[in-house]
């Protein structure tokens, strides 16, 4: 576990300095990134659930109107039960490594891309790690809007598209709902 998340940072970092090395002169981007995220599980009758979002990233500028931005971000996720008062949460490290960013005018961006998510842990309603796969992975979509030269609002939808249990007879993905800021440093 440990060595993957550290095969994570070193990624994002790597390709930071590398687009840094590359395009001085252009820059890159460094910065940090919090917020909320609304969850819940799709295929099941699950109600949403409210966690915590935050980390860092980096972005190059590749045109005005076209950037890359990778991300690496903590992740409280899970659901609540639409019959118990039970919920489960779920605590991921998620790496976006090349997220798409089109801004179609000056402030306002479109971002797509990929997200690899690593079960750090959870808890709550029965939660048994075992029976988790380490690895989640889905797609990202999101809409931004820079509010000055260093402070951006952002909404997300990351689309879970595995199935995250072992068991043959479940069939969970996450649904995650975000709402961030992003400081660049």
């Amino acid at each position: 576990m440990k060595k993957t998340i550290k095969l994570m940072l070193c990624t994002v970092l790597l390709g930071g300095m590398v687009m840094s090395a590359q395009e001085q002169q252009k820059g890159v981007e460094f910065g940090i990134k919090a917020g909320l995220n609304l969850t819940k599980f799709r295929n099941t009758s699950s109600k949403f659930k409210i966690g915590a979002m935050g980390g860092v990233f980096s972005q190059y500028r590749l045109s005005k109107q076209l950037a890359i931005r990778s991300e690496i971000l903590y992740s409280a996720q899970g659901a609540k039960s639409k019959n118990t008062s039970g919920k489960i949460k779920l605590n991921y490290i998620n790496m976006l490594p090349a997220i798409i960013k089109f801004y179609p005018i000056d402030k306002l961006s479109l971002e797509a891309g990929p997200q690899v998510g690593y079960l750090l842990g959870g808890k709550g309603a029965g939660f048994v790690k075992s029976d988790f796969k380490k690895i989640d992975y889905g797609a990202a979509l999101g809409i931004g809007y820079s509010l000055t030269d260093d402070l951006e609002v952002a909404i997300r939808y990351n689309l879970g598209l595995v199935d995250i249990t072992k068991e043959n007879n479940t069939s969970l993905k996450n649904s995650v709902f975000q709402a961030g800021l992003s400081f660049k440093l």
